[in-house]
């Protein structure tokens, strides 16, 4: 099975995550790098932001599926990287920001294993806790994806999809009767992030290649609405945030680099 961030041109493995491991790390080494990655883990935080911008989906990894954000050219309307690498996004998803170290949906805290950047400058230790503190948050936040991933999958929510390099997740076809299966999910915390999950998913295929011949944003999102019970009536609350389909407004594309 494969793991996302083997895609990176370089890395080889990852490592456990030690105070010697930590003690020091390059600057911005793989930015360069990044527009090799067809996919990237999605922490809740910034669900919102992705599906603005790129496609949200689920694929299988060693560990299990996990939520990610697809960046695979040959899958969107605009590519996420320029001819040069460039990020072509006003924003960055945030496991990036962190590289070297990221973190598995199990909670396991990783370097990744870099033949091509330095070992970089030994950093204070107040800025060691700091980024292994994100690190233990940025495990928390793919964990609950994944386990609310795992219950779309297992209610048949999300399918197998043959389609594209990677074994795939996606929603149901508008044909089959989802709303009925969602509708019945136990009134548990972990269903309501599984329908704020599963709306996400839905919304941001706007940004697929094959989906330009869809309907306007707000049309589609009100078919979406009207197909699936469970969307218009369900309360998505997770903490203290509604699912508030009006961010998810998309606007032209911009070419920035986060």
């Amino acid at each position: 099975m494969s793991v996302w961030f083997l895609d990176i041109p370089g890395i080889t493995g990852s490592e456990t995550l030690s105070a010697q491991r930590l003690a020091s790390w390059p600057d911005r080494a793989m930015d360069d790098r990044l527009h090799h990655l067809r996919v990237c883990p999605v922490v809740p935080s910034e669900l919102y932001q992705i599906a603005r911008h790129l496609p949200v989906t689920v694929v299988d990894q060693a560990d299990g599926p996990m939520v990610m954000v697809d960046l695979r050219t040959q899958m969107l309307r605009q590519p996420a990287f320029d001819s040069d690498g460039r990020l072509q996004r006003s924003y960055r998803p945030a496991v990036t920001r962190l590289l070297p170290f990221c973190t598995s949906a199990q909670g396991a805290l990783l370097r990744l294993s870099d033949e091509v950047a330095p070992p970089g400058p030994e950093r204070p230790a107040e800025l060691q806790q700091q980024v292994a503190q994100m690190l233990r948050a940025q495990a928390a936040g793919l964990g609950r994806l994944a386990e609310a991933a795992g219950l779309l999958i297992s209610e048949g929510l999300l399918q197998r999809s043959a389609e594209g390099d990677l074994a795939e997740w996606r929603p149901m076809s508008p044909e089959q009767d989802g709303a009925t299966v969602a509708a019945n999910l136990a009134p548990r915390p972990e269903s309501f992030l599984a329908l704020r999950l599963l709306a996400v998913i839905e919304f941001s295929a706007m940004h697929r290649r094959e989906d330009r011949g869809r309907r306007p944003n707000a049309d589609s999102l009100r078919g979406l609405l009207s197909r699936n019970e469970a969307l218009r009536r369900r309360i998505f609350l997770t903490r203290d945030e509604m699912l508030d389909f009006s961010a998810l407004t998309v606007g032209p594309p911009h070419n920035h680099n986060a």
